[in-house]
């Protein structure tokens, strides 16, 4: 195989989707739901005390769903897999003669990743954060050569993971 061109695939593949545009792209296949949510206690008992086969019943008996539910350190992390079971998860005030509280892990519904592309030397991260649909943070990494700092084109991202 021919070096040169094994190193213009890899330059390929680093700029594909790399740009503003090829962004906005990639977002635009997020789904329009927060995908994970916490449900946490009320009071001052923890819901992970409680029978997880307990748990699982209550939950399914109110949402009319099987659903993914795992312990986390806060309480109980459900997935749902459409905007319909989020707003029946939401509903949700009690739970084995418990109250408890139901929200969005923004946590989990975020993806972090760096992209590198010479087209986004000219970008601002305020501009990448108000201009790209779905990002929440944006910083340009920089490195230190004699002492003084130079911008590279490698940018860190914070993404939702859906479209709101």
């Amino acid at each position: 195989m021919d070096n040169s061109n094994k190193s213009q695939d890899v330059k390929r593949s680093r700029t594909a989707g790399g740009t503003k545009r090829g962004i906005e792209n990639i977002f635009s296949v997020l789904p329009s739901y927060k995908r994970y949510m916490l449900i946490e206690s009320v009071w001052a008992k923890p819901i992970n005390d409680l029978s997880p086969i307990k748990i699982y019943k209550d939950l399914r008996n109110q949402v009319k769903r099987d659903l993914k539910i795992s312990k986390c350190k806060k309480g109980l992390l459900v997935e749902v897999e459409s905007e319909n079971e989020v707003k029946m998860v939401m509903q949700v005030k009690e739970m084995c003669g418990m109250n408890v509280r139901v929200s969005k892990d923004e946590y989990l519904n975020r993806s972090k990743g760096v992209t590198s592309d010479r087209d986004l030397r000219g970008c601002d991260e305020e501009e990448l954060v108000e201009d790209v649909p779905g990002v929440i943070y944006a910083r340009r990494m920089e490195v230190r050569r004699g002492g003084e700092k130079i911008r590279t084109n490698d940018v860190r991202f914070s993404h939702s993971t859906s479209r709101n």
